[in-house]
């Protein structure tokens, strides 16, 4: 039985110690494996090892190598410390036992008695999945109710701001006067001018870029040439009036607004009117509005010319 070893952690150890847990993870399964050396179970290479990366998602580079490992049929059994290393989620490992299962390999568990061979141990597979998908959707949950509160409180969380704030000691969002100004001319601009083109030719005349912002770790982000995209997006953000997205809806009062009220209304009404001309999207419309809809036509009979 070839044997194979998964680890896993969320957040990478910065700290360098010793003993991590990526290491006890490996150490477990190893001693695990060793244990079963009389039924012919063998180490088969080094663990597969994902650091800092969440169980979210199956796009992780040690998870698609063990994957590999299992279609080029080189495992037989695949251990980990406890199952919510390998997925947390019930709908990525229902995708993942269906592989296992084809290549006939065994899923074990060192701290949880989970043998998928047997009926018992695929109910408790799934029993303890459940709860492993309800406490990452408890703490998504609290994650969200956290940013709704300290956007409530006009903080700002995460590394970019927008073009026109930057952050100040107490996490708030304060306007940034040079940027600012940018911003205000482009909404001016946006206005003034007859066609995107010719505000788009007026930003790279002017030189103005994207937020410029630097990471945690020092590297330095933003400040490309901007694009019609990010240009609708400074026009539709309605932070520049104040507001905030949390609790699924826009609260206003809650940053220092860069845009006035009726000039925000103006370009929005400039938008829409734009929208109008370059027509109206198919989809939500009645099919009253298509009175040739299902009907059948025929085609046009064109004599041949010998």
């Amino acid at each position: 039985m070839r044997c194979a070893i998964y680890a896993r952690v969320s957040v990478a150890d910065a700290e360098h110690r010793e003993l991590t847990s990526i290491t006890a993870q490996i150490e477990a399964c190893q001693q695990f494996i060793a244990s079963r050396r009389g039924l012919g179970w063998v180490l088969a290479g080094p663990a597969h090892v994902d650091e800092g990366v969440s169980a979210a998602t199956l796009q992780r580079p040690g998870l698609r190598a063990l994957l590999a490992a299992i279609r080029q049929d080189k495992i037989d059994v695949v251990a980990v410390h406890r199952l919510d290393r390998l997925s947390r989620s019930l709908f990525d490992l229902s995708d993942l036992l269906p592989l296992f299962a084809v290549q006939g390999v065994k899923l074990v568990s060192v701290t949880q008695p989970i043998d998928t061979h047997t009926p018992n141990g695929r109910l408790s597979l799934n029993i303890l999945t459940s709860f492993a998908e309800f406490e990452r959707e408890i703490v998504g949950e609290r994650t969200r109710d956290k940013l709704a509160a300290t956007r409530r409180l006009g903080r700002w969380q995460g590394n970019g701001t927008p073009l026109g704030y930057e952050v100040d000691h107490e996490q708030r969002l304060v306007v940034a006067p040079q940027d600012a100004d940018q911003v205000r001319e482009i909404f001016l601009r946006y206005l003034a001018f007859d066609t995107m083109a010719e505000l788009m030719a007026w930003i790279g005349k002017r030189g103005i870029t994207t937020k410029r912002w630097r990471t945690r770790s020092g590297k330095t982000r933003g400040g490309q040439p901007m694009d019609r995209t990010t240009v609708y997006r400074i026009l539709n953000n309605r932070m520049y009036i104040g507001e905030a997205f949390f609790h699924d809806e826009w609260h206003s009062g809650i940053y220092p607004p860069i845009i006035d009220l009726e000039q925000w209304r103006s370009v929005q009404e400039k938008l829409a009117q734009r929208a109008r001309r370059k027509g109206i999207p198919n989809e939500g419309r009645s099919p009253l509005e298509f009175p040739l809809l299902g009907k059948c036509c025929y085609a046009l009979k064109i004599p041949q010319i010998f």
